[in-house]
C-alpha cells in the first residue's frame, strides 16, 4: 500500500514519464465496492466506520516449460479499509487485516 497514483497525479505521470519507466507501473481499474458498518479496532479502541473490504486470493504455479506441474489455492488475505481511503495497506496504516463471518441476515 501507499504506492499507488490516482486521477491527475497518474495522469501527469502517464504524459510525462518514458516508456522504460512507465514498464515499472501496473494499471488496474478501481473496483467500486460498496461501503458496509464495521468495526475497527485501533489502538485499544473500537471504532465506528464505513468500510470496504478487498479479499486477496494466493495461488502457487510450477511449470516446466508448457507442462503444468502443480497449480493450485495456497491462501488468502481479507483486509478493510475506510470507505473514503483509495490505499489499503495493512502496513501503512491504512487497512486492517480482516475475518471473514458469513451469516444469513
Amino acid at each position: 500500500g501507499g504506492n499507488n497514483l490516482y486521477d491527475q497525479e497518474m495522469v501527469a505521470t502517464l504524459k510525462n514519464s518514458k516508456e522504460e519507466e512507465l514498464q515499472a507501473f501496473i494499471l488496474m481499474d478501481i473496483i467500486a465496492a460498496p461501503p458496509a458498518p464495521a468495526l475497527f479496532l485501533r489502538n485499544g479502541t473500537a471504532l465506528e466506520v464505513e468500510a470496504t473490504t478487498e479479499l486477496g486470493t494466493y495461488g502457487v504455479s510450477l511449470t516446466d516449460n508448457d507442462e503444468i506441474i502443480k497449480s493450485e489455492f495456497v491462501g488468502h488475505l481479507l483486509r478493510s479499509k475506510t470507505s473514503s481511503s483509495k490505499e489499503t495497506g495493512v502496513a501503512a496504516g491504512f487497512g486492517v487485516l480482516d475475518s471473514p463471518i458469513l451469516y444469513d441476515p
